[in-house]
């Protein structure tokens, strides 16, 4: 048992605990200074003439079976208000080392946990998302940042606190094992954005807690967080360069038997084979050489892909084309024009219009599930073309940093258009328009291309000055 050491700091009241006192129960925090354990705040000494001591008295956790608030009442021993309360912190201390006390406190602990909060909240995320564009995969990566193996919040111990007793600490390690788990990966990753959507998430849980339990959680602070650093730059996006998307377009059309870029019908089309592994169909070479073809032109976000059909597929009076797409935004239903600012844009729909002249323009006859019920995030639409693209970048001996995706294709689109074209898309208004009728903005598009293309040309004029040294030539050896 605990030893503790107890002084009187505040008179107590007049004739305390004889059958002449007026207030029965008495407050050991308020009346003394006890040393030696912890208590709460509302551990009390109890006068109970019935009893044969003064009587220790404090609020235990609230179990969902109880019908009421719960008392623990412990008897002191004595009649000495001193050795009472010193009796009453000892008495607490060992109840809540007890197992009644930890399974109380468990069973509380669940029913208010960060956990509960998170199953709540992950309902009405999910019914919100139901009929937005990306709806299933902004459900499916928030729900990682929970259910994420190892990593996750979900997998953490404070993940099954009550949600009140979440601290710094808990996150300040949190944050920790995830710095450690980025600089373990085989490409070390900063962490700050992971951190950040993490934050984020906790933020909405808290704010879960207080809407759903007002009258427990009404009133529950803000979590403090460690601060948020940035370990490593910004990466920059990978792009093609001219003579390399050229290489991978000729490469396509090689994979695809010569056909990608000519004038075939809708019979023709289908009749090619679409057996064995993806990289094997000529009719999937067709398919990656008209995605390039439409992102290239008409710098569409790899997102569409999949949903892109003929009927959106518009032509004007003077008879040049362009695409109006369909986007869901929340529960409403919006048009988007997409112009292209090369020319080559008309051609290459009339191709595509020709060989699929109904439907689906990426693998027109639909055998990658979901589409036909508007299920595109799983229809293995991207999936499939990143497939078919880094076997062609491995075919044509195109060097990476890393496995390019469509989404490089469409920075590859903005940064060749820009760099081709510097006098057109030089002004603030200039990029604007771009940004318009491409998904983007000009700050964007200022970051990630204009900024790169002026810091490459100063790196090719540079290198143009001086001449390199006898010391700095390369010799042979015996010459």
């Amino acid at each position: 048992m605990v030893q503790c050491s107890t002084k009187i700091k505040k008179k107590l009241p007049k004739n305390w605990g004889t059958p002449s006192c007026e207030i029965k129960t008495i407050y050991i925090k308020e009346y003394f200074k006890v040393d030696g354990a912890a208590y709460t705040d509302d551990l009390r000494l109890k006068y109970d003439p019935k009893r044969g001591s003064l009587q220790a008295e404090w609020s235990i956790p609230k179990l969902t079976t109880d019908k009421r608030n719960k008392t623990r009442r412990e008897s002191t021993g004595t009649w000495d208000p001193e050795l009472a309360a010193a009796v009453a912190v000892q008495k607490q201390s060992l109840f809540n080392d007890s197992s009644l006390a930890k399974k109380r406190i468990a069973q509380v602990s669940k029913k208010y946990s960060l956990e509960r909060y998170w199953k709540i909240w992950l309902e009405e995320y999910k019914e919100e998302n139901k009929i937005k564009r990306n709806g299933k995969n902004n459900i499916r990566n928030q729900a990682n940042y929970w259910n994420g193996k190892g990593w996750g919040i979900g997998h953490q111990p404070f993940s099954k606190k009550n949600i009140e007793d979440v601290d710094y600490n808990d996150l300040n390690d949190y944050w920790k094992f995830l710095d450690e788990r980025g600089a373990n990966l085989p490409e070390p990753k900063d962490m700050a954005g992971q951190k950040k959507q993490i934050k984020t998430i906790l933020n909405k849980l808290i704010k879960t807690a207080r809407m759903t339990d007002k009258e427990k959680y009404g009133n529950l602070p803000d979590l403090v967080y460690p601060i948020i650093k940035k370990t490593l730059g910004k990466e920059e996006a990978e792009v093609l360069q001219r003579d390399e998307w050229n290489l991978l377009l000729e490469t396509v059309i090689g994979l695809s038997g010569g056909l990608a870029n000519k004038h075939i019908t809708n019979e023709q089309y289908v009749e090619l084979s679409n057996e064995g592994t993806r990289i094997h169909q000529p009719r999937n070479w067709i398919d990656l050489y008209d995605a390039l073809i439409l992102m290239f032109y008409f710098h569409l976000r790899p997102e569409d892909l999949p949903r892109l059909v003929n009927e959106w597929i518009y032509q004007k009076t003077n008879g040049s084309y362009y695409l109006y797409l369909e986007i869901v935004k929340g529960n409403r239903l919006e048009r988007h024009e997409s112009i292209s600012f090369r020319e080559g844009s008309d051609a290459a729909l009339e191709r595509i219009k020709k060989r699929k002249p109904k439907g689906f323009l990426i693998f027109t006859d639909n055998y990658l599930t979901g589409r036909d019920v508007g299920d595109y995030a799983d229809s293995q639409v991207l999936e499939s073309l990143n497939v078919l693209l880094q076997h062609a970048i491995e075919v044509s001996d195109i060097k990476t940093r890393r496995n390019l995706t469509m989404m490089n294709i469409r920075h590859t689109a903005f940064y060749l258009l820009i760099k081709e074209f510097p006098d057109d898309f030089k002004t603030v208004e200039d990029l604007t328009v771009l940004g318009k009728f491409g998904f983007s903005s000009e700050k964007q598009l200022r970051e990630r291309y204009v900024n790169k293309i002026h810091a490459e040309s100063k790196v090719k004029r540079v290198k143009k000055l001086g001449k390199p040294t006898q010391f700095e030539m390369i010799k042979r050896v015996g010459k």
